[in-house]
């Protein structure tokens, strides 16, 4: 269990954007339905842990992926390493791909995290 895997971490986590995919961590039961069926999330095993993937193929499909993400409430983690997601929806923002706000979330330690919008 990671820091963002646990019972004082907020629920529906935007963790990474990295080869074509994002992941997904901490989903609730009420947004699993709408993950899959919606925005074509799947599980996959992954260094034998399961984990939330959705694919895209360029900017554009990342944008659509995101907005509809950000529209179910999905927060986008912005811890300062890397690319982390929240710096990459702001990129594909000023691009004029997409004009939504978002949540961040931020961790001052564990447990300790923080939202804000952007």
């Amino acid at each position: 269990m990671n820091k963002h895997e646990n019972l004082n971490s907020p629920e529906n986590l935007v963790s990474d954007i990295l080869n074509h995919k994002i992941y997904l961590k901490n989903i609730s039961d009420i947004s699993v339905n709408a993950i899959e069926e919606e925005i074509g999330a799947f599980q996959k095993q992954i260094a034998g842990r399961t984990v939330w993937l959705i694919t895209f193929t360029n900017d554009s499909e990342l944008a659509k992926k995101l907005h509809e993400l950000n529209e179910l409430g999905f927060l986008f983690i912005g811890e300062p390493a890397g690319w982390p997601p929240a710096e990459i929806f702001d990129r594909i923002r000023k691009k004029g791909l997409l004009n939504d706000n978002f949540k961040e979330v931020r961790w001052r330690g564990p447990g300790d995290w923080f939202i804000t919008e952007r």
